[in-house]
C-alpha cells in the first residue's frame, strides 16, 4: 500500500460501498420497514491503485410485508460502483430465492494521485444495468449478477457471485463473513487495465491488451451493532486480489497493488 493512503486533497464524492451492509435484513423488521445510512469509506484511488482515498458513504434498505425490498448500496466488488436493486419475489410465498433488476453506477477514472496514470485517458462515469438472483438458507446466502455499460463508456459487461455467512453474536451484536468473485470481458478490461498507444506516449508506460476473465476473488467481514431499536453503527472490511490480465496491467503490476482494500464505518437510523 502507498504512503497516499490519505491523501490531503480529498474526492467529495458520494460513495455507496461494500453490499454486505445491505444485504442485513436484521436491521428491518418483518412486519415492514427500512433504514438508512450515512458515514465514511476508504476505497482504492482507482481500480489497482496503491492509493487511497476517503469518501462519503451513503445507503439504504426498505422492505415490505410482502418480502419484496428496494436497497441502495454498492456492487460487490472494490470495483467501487454505487448499486440500485430491487427484489420482486414476494418472501410469502415460502421461497428463499429473491430476483430483480439493478443499476449501477460506476465512478470515472480521472485527477489521480498516481501522475503516469493520470497522464492516461480519463475514464468517464458511466451507468451499468442489469440483473441478479439470489438465494437464502438459514444463515447462509449467495447471489448472482449481471451488469453491462448502459452509457457507451467502457460497453463491456461483469458477472459477480457472491455468497456469506451471517452469524448472532448476541441480541446487540451481528457479524457477517463474506466472499466473492467476478469476470469482466474484454471491453471491460481493455477501458480499466489497458494501455493504449496514445495512453503510453503520455505517460510513459508500455502499451498493453487487457482481455476477458476472472478479474479478482475477494473477502469482507461486516459488522452490526444496535445501540436500541432505532440507531445503530455498521463497520466494514473488505479485501480483494486482482487477478489475470488485470494484475498483469502496468497500472497494477507497475504502478498500483494486487491487493485493493476497503473500509466503511456508517451510523445507521431504522424506520
Amino acid at each position: 500500500m502507498g504512503n497516499n493512503i490519505m491523501h490531503e486533497r480529498k474526492k467529495y464524492q458520494i460513495a455507496l460501498v461494500l453490499p454486505v451492509i445491505l444485504a442485513t435484513p436484521a436491521l428491518c423488521s418483518a412486519a415492514g420497514g427500512g433504514f438508512i445510512g450515512l458515514g465514511v469509506g476508504a476505497k482504492p484511488d482507482y481500480e489497482g491503485s496503491e492509493d487511497y482515498e476517503a469518501v462519503p458513504a451513503i445507503f439504504g434498505r426498505y422492505v415490505w410485508e410482502s418480502g419484496r425490498y428496494i436497497d441502495l448500496g454498492g456492487a460487490p466488488s472494490t470495483g467501487s460502483a454505487a448499486r440500485l436493486s430491487a427484489n420482486l419475489l414476494s418472501g410469502n410465498s415460502g421461497t428463499n430465492w429473491e430476483l430483480g433488476p439493478l443499476l449501477q453506477y460506476r465512478m470515472e477514472r480521472d485527477d489521480v494521485d498516481n501522475g503516469k496514470v493520470d497522464d492516461m485517458r480519463k475514464v468517464d462515469s458511466t451507468v451499468e444495468a442489469g440483473a441478479f438472483v439470489g438465494f437464502r438458507s438459514g444463515n447462509w446466502e449467495g447471489e448472482l449478477s449481471f451488469a453491462a455499460d448502459a452509457n457507451s463508456e467502457h460497453d463491456g459487461y461483469l458477472v459477480y457471485l457472491s455468497g456469506a455467512y451471517n452469524m448472532k453474536v448476541n441480541d446487540k451484536l451481528k457479524l457477517k463473513f463474506g466472499a466473492q468473485t467476478s469476470y469482466a470481458d474484454d471491453d471491460y478490461m481493455d477501458a480499466y487495465f489497458g494501455v493504449s498507444s496514445g495512453d503510453a506516449a503520455r505517460s510513459g508506460l508500455s502499451t498493453y491488451s487487457a482481455d476477458e476473465g476472472i478479474k479478482d476473488v475477494g473477502l469482507n467481514l461486516t459488522a452490526n451493532y444496535a445501540f436500541n431499536k432505532k440507531w445503530g453503527m455498521i463497520g466494514a472490511l473488505s479485501y480483494s486480489r486482482l487477478l489475470g490480465d488485470a494484475e498483469d496491467s502496468p497500472l497494477v503490476d507497475d504502478e498500483g497493488d494486487k491487493n485493493q482494500l476497503g473500509a466503511t464505518l456508517v451510523v445507521t437510523y431504522s424506520f
